[in-house]
């Protein structure tokens, strides 16, 4: 969404605010003029890896954010194994039963017409199809693991003021794949399981920015998922903020059109 993160503070300023045609909207988006730069000293950071094997990922993966790490302890972090303790095979369960209903009800305009469904891709039909199965009550159920899982989470936070994660299991792959059917030797049975880790954490409602970790043996590029308490924007921008300074990964790797 934006190249450094005062740029992306900048743009959540104009996105944020109270709107009449938006019913849950709330104001004060000139929260995120505030300063950035903060003392980072001190701040706990729960790494969250690959949540304990259930989301697999690429062991290179792991490698290149866990040397990414290394930026936070610079800034006077601490860093730890954050050990999530709660099953995860529910909330995946349930993630999925929530995006059946939501990604299935707006294409479903689509779906009814048999000339706009031949033009579908699978994964939209089986979105589709997935909610037509589903009842209000299955809904209910999933949204009460969600909360479940939310909770789960808040512990997490009393112990670490921020969580980090890879952005992705994989790294960047080919145009004409449209998936990765395996990960480090797990096959995945949907086509959003190789982001499952990101997933989870949509899941738990808290606010998350992806900050450049760096790169892989082969040159393509990987990011760390740096997550904050539910409405604590600000201060995952401040943490980002901060490791943008010690990196500097924006300065050292310019896009070809901008370095000319």
């Amino acid at each position: 969404m934006a190249r450094s993160v005062a740029d992306l503070a900048l743009l959540l300023s104009v996105l944020a605010g109270e709107d009449p045609r938006a019913p849950f909207s709330f104001g004060h988006g000139e929260r995120f003029l505030a300063p950035l730069a903060a003392d980072l000293t001190g701040k706990r950071i729960g790494w969250l890896g690959d949540f304990g094997g259930f989301a697999p990922h690429e062991p290179e993966v792991l490698k290149v954010c866990r040397e990414a790490l290394k930026a936070f302890e610079a800034l006077g972090c601490s860093v730890d194994e954050a050990v999530v303790n709660h099953p995860l095979e529910p909330v995946w369960r349930a993630f999925q039963t929530l995006r059946h209903g939501q990604a299935g009800a707006s294409l479903m305009i689509h779906y009814r017409d048999p000339a706009r469904r031949a033009l579908m891709k699978p994964e939209a039909v089986w979105e589709v199809e997935g909610g037509l199965a589903l009842s209000a009550f299955d809904m209910a159920a999933a949204s009460a693991v969600r909360t479940a899982w939310s909770a789960a989470t808040r512990r997490l936070f009393e112990r670490f003021d921020y969580l980090v994660a890879p952005t992705a299991q994989v790294f960047p792959f080919a145009l004409d794949q449209t998936w990765p059917r395996e990960i480090a030797g797990q096959t995945m049975a949907t086509y959003h399981e190789w982001m499952k880790a990101v997933c989870l954490v949509s899941m738990t409602g808290c606010p998350s920015l992806a900050a450049p970790a760096g790169f892989g043996a082969g040159g393509l590029p990987m990011g760390l998922q740096i997550i904050a308490p539910v409405h604590a924007e600000i201060d995952c921008l401040r943490l980002a903020y901060g490791y943008e300074a010690e990196t500097r990964w924006t300065e050292r790797w310019r896009p070809e059109r901008l370095s000319a």
